[in-house]
């Protein structure tokens, strides 16, 4: 634990564009722990702990057969489509150099097209799907059948790879050249739950699974397939969202979804706003009866995110700091235990709270964001003071953000030793 815990941090330490930022684990290519497949008539292959485990404890850290960067993809394609057929091109390249790679994707889900009316491909894109059939042609071993099953495998497994997605710097920061996709073979096991009992998360293309709660032996581990917020929704909405990863959906589970009224690009829009324009926009929303009748549990949060920015932007940070507790609240409530969004909120919070004069708030909120950092990521201190050093000294809505920041790295000095 305390090697893998260094190799965190030095990873993270020495993550440039060149690299690409990856873990490369020589040691252990894949390290799996307290965890063992099991097969069951209900949810087929998958994970069960095999072992009391606590939560926070890494069972899985792995590496993909092959992956795709977002910056790869065509921006006028459909992103999903797109990466999926990179990824097929991709893999196909490594089964020509390895045919034992088969037999190993050739265990995935499906393991078979019977049953299956579904056969994929690339819409409206003539030229890549034609790169795809090229690829897979050039494999020779294939038949018309593996290679049909290949484009669903990948498909139905492959994972988005994102490194520090919850912070608010993501967008513009230095680590969103990082997303993409991937296939990773042993993690394609881990079913779905919507109270998942594990968090993931990438340093690169590599990939760290963490429980977020103690979980008994013979206890499925589980994961999410969509994003945490969503998982308190109503079925109807939960079942859409995993339209594509071949759910079965009864029929007293369909229904028209109602989703958050504020997604990204409206998310966006209204961040562009000046802080007193944006405020009026937020609270014309929320006294509406109309939108009110619309709105999400979620659409909510990301008003509180919204209006604490406008807030930070106009230097009142008392209204910040009860407005980035109410984001705290919404996160405890509705997305699994420990999730990653409490560490960037605390982060908020405590910077908010440093605005307001507040130091003895300022480490309350730090401790408790390094205490979640640990269950969610690992690495202890210093992992995360690595981990959030761009998320606290770049803040695109802060007028004091350098002060805010020096203050911010002087408490958690005092409370660690860490020094950055």
């Amino acid at each position: 634990d305390e090697w893998l815990e260094d190799q965190l941090v030095q990873a993270w330490s020495q993550m440039d564009d060149a690299s690409r930022g990856s873990l490369a684990c020589a040691v252990h290519p894949t390290l799996v722990r307290g965890i063992e497949v099991e097969d069951t008539s209900s949810a087929g292959r998958g994970w069960r702990a095999s072992e009391p485990l606590k939560a926070g404890t890494l069972v899985m850290l792995i590496d993909p057969i092959a992956h795709v960067f977002d910056d790869a993809i065509d921006e006028a394609s459909d992103a999903d489509a797109a990466s999926t057929a990179m990824l097929i091109i991709a893999i196909a390249e490594k089964l020509k150099e390895d045919k034992s790679l088969w037999g190993v994707l050739s265990d995935l889900h499906p393991r078979s097209l019977e049953g299956l009316a579904e056969r994929w491909s690339v819409e409206d894109d003539d030229m890549l799907q034609a790169r795809v059939d090229q690829a897979l042609q050039e494999v020779g071993y294939l038949s018309t059948h593996d290679q049909e099953r290949l484009k669903l495998i990948v498909k139905y497994n492959n994972l988005g790879m994102y490194t520090n997605s919850e912070q608010f710097t993501y967008q513009d920061g230095p680590y969103k050249h990082l997303s993409g996709v991937g296939l990773y073979h042993e993690a394609s096991m881990f079913n779905h739950s919507c109270d998942p009992n594990l968090s993931r998360f990438n340093i690169g293309t590599t990939m760290c699974f963490r429980t977020n709660r103690d979980t008994h032996p013979g206890e499925a581990v589980c994961i999410s397939y969509i994003e945490h917020e969503l998982l308190s929704e109503p079925a109807s909405l939960r079942n859409e969202a995993l339209e594509g990863r071949d759910f079965k959906v009864a029929d007293d589970q369909r229904g028209e979804p109602q989703w958050p009224v504020l997604g990204e690009e409206v998310q966006e829009d209204m961040q562009m706003l000046p802080p007193l324009e944006l405020l009026d926009t937020c609270q014309a929303m929320l006294a509406s009866e109309e939108a009110k009748a619309q709105l999400r549990p979620v659409d909510y949060k990301e008003l509180a995110v919204l209006q604490a920015v406008a807030h930070a932007r106009l230097g009142k940070h008392v209204e910040e700091l009860r407005l980035w507790g109410e984001c705290v609240q919404f996160a405890r409530d509705h997305c699994p235990p420990h999730d990653e969004s409490l560490v960037c909120y605390h982060v908020q919070a405590a910077l908010a709270a440093l605005g307001n004069s507040d130091g003895a708030r300022a480490r309350e909120l730090i401790q408790a964001g390094i205490q979640t950092h640990q269950i969610c990521f690992g690495g202890g201190a210093a992992f995360f003071a690595l981990k959030y050093r761009h998320e606290v000294e770049n803040s695109r809505f802060r007028r004091e953000s350098a002060g805010l920041a020096a203050q911010f790295w002087l408490v958690l000095t005092e409370m660690t030793g860490i020094v950055l």
